[in-house]
């Protein structure tokens, strides 16, 4: 039986609402509704509403840092993309595709499949999609080392995002831009072009807590450790109604790192040992950071037993990673999904 018209409507009225729940700072909210989208295609029998919505939903676990479901639904979505002839559901798939790479550590591959992905949205005409998937190609770039390739797209795309009157996209371009300035050794830059934002009143408060979050990383660059205290608890005021452990361990980060620029190392150990005791809750790239700090840390006070345990945690990460990039490799051969990076 063929989906009738309202069927097919509900279904991109729920990617629509997903897209707005997600612009809205809902994470949640935007995936369980992608989820109900994936089941209502399922029954309809609309497979390119199917893969859409599941790559849909693998961003989100993505960002959401639920790296292994992403894969899983990601790969879900590739199955179904493989056998149909839709030029756009096979992009989405590939731009979702490359985000999820990214977020495991897969650069390469990540790469390969965001620049397909790009030049699919060039040839249909669909410039947004364009630009969305350089916004992710800046961010993949950037978590990869290549700063100064970053900073060259993200300029533009920035720049892009604020002609089209997204502020959203403009505000996470920036906030990629600016951790790449931050890496390349340029914090005043950062600051700069971050600081236009806190007074920006289209602003809701998740997104003010987002630069601020970012703001602090540029004041630490610079050595600012007041200031650097003051947007601690401007970023974390938006959170107090609805405190995550997210959002408290992000704080005790920050935390840790003002500590130690101030010279009170006592507290900074105190805090970086409470951070590094809950990994679940700790984005892997701030984790990581946090065991490398605790590193130089314990080197310079002579404690040999926390280097040690520091040391081992990053050993066991890293392990952690090269299964999951083994994984995901078999996952991609198993699943015949070579296509994506074709």
């Amino acid at each position: 039986m063929e989906p009738n018209e309202s069927e097919v409507l509900d279904v991109e009225r729920l990617l629509a609402d997903a897209q707005a729940r997600y612009a809205a700072g809902e994470l949640d909210a935007a995936r369980a509704l992608c989820d109900e989208g994936v089941r209502q295609a399922a029954d309809a029998a609309l497979a390119s509403a199917q893969a859409r919505l599941l790559a849909r939903s693998a961003r989100f676990s993505a960002i959401l840092n639920e790296g292994e479901l992403a894969l899983e639904v990601i790969s879900r979505a590739g199955m179904i993309a493989g056998q149909l002839d839709d030029a756009l559901t096979r992009a989405e798939v590939r731009q979702a595709f490359g985000l999820v790479l990214a977020l495991l550590g897969a650069g390469l591959p990540a790469e390969r499949a965001l620049r397909r992905a790009i030049a699919d949205f060039e040839a249909l005409g669909r410039d947004e999609d364009v630009l969305a998937a350089h916004s992710d190609l800046q961010f993949l770039l950037a978590i990869s080392g290549r700063n100064e390739d970053a900073v060259r797209i993200g300029r533009k795309v920035v720049e892009d995002w604020r002609i089209r009157g997204l502020l959203q996209r403009e505000v996470g371009a920036a906030n990629n831009l600016a951790c790449s300035m931050i890496e390349l050794g340029r914090p005043d830059e950062a600051y700069e072009l971050l600081r236009p934002y806190l007074v920006d009143k289209r602003l809701p408060r998740y997104l003010k807590a987002r630069i601020c979050d970012s703001l602090i990383d540029v004041l630490l660059a610079r050595g600012d450790a007041d200031e650097a205290e003051f947007m601690i608890r401007r970023a974390t005021d938006p959170f107090e109604s609805h405190r995550t452990e997210y959002s408290e361990v992000a704080e005790l980060f920050h935390r840790a790192r003002v500590a130690r620029l101030r010279g009170q190392n006592a507290e900074a150990l105190e805090l970086l040992q409470r951070v590094v005791a809950t990994p679940d809750a700790m984005r892997e790239d701030w984790l990581r950071k946090a065991h490398e700090t605790l590193i130089e840390m314990a080197i310079a006070a002579g404690d040999l037993a926390l280097q040690a345990s520091a040391y081992q945690r990053l050993l066991e990460m890293a392990n952690t990673r090269s299964e999951r990039d083994r994984r995901l490799v078999d996952g991609v051969l198993t699943h015949a999904l070579p296509w994506v990076f074709a």
